[in-house]
């Protein structure tokens, strides 16, 4: 999901092109999406394989003041960094 820079749901030659513009300093965000998504933490995907159709925000309207927190992944799009965390 974060190498699909330009929303193609398929990662083609020119997410490359994109991601490596903004490593190099020639744009500051991806023309065809932001630079961050979340993903509620409870969503379940369909298909983990094919994770495009997946919400893009997380939407939450506060109803009682002592819930403290959201739980949600952050997704770095252009991140495609492979090593564990």
């Amino acid at each position: 999901m974060a190498a699909d820079v330009n929303e193609s749901k398929n990662l083609t030659a020119a997410d490359v092109k994109d991601i490596r513009l903004l490593i190099i300093g020639n744009i500051t965000r991806f023309p065809k999406t932001s630079n961050w998504k979340f993903i509620d933490a409870d969503y379940k995907f369909s298909d983990p394989s094919y994770p495009y159709d997946a919400p893009k925000y997380v939407e939450w309207i506060q109803r009682d003041i002592t819930v403290k927190k959201v739980n949600f992944i952050a997704i770095k799009m252009g991140d495609v960094n492979m090593t564990a965390r």
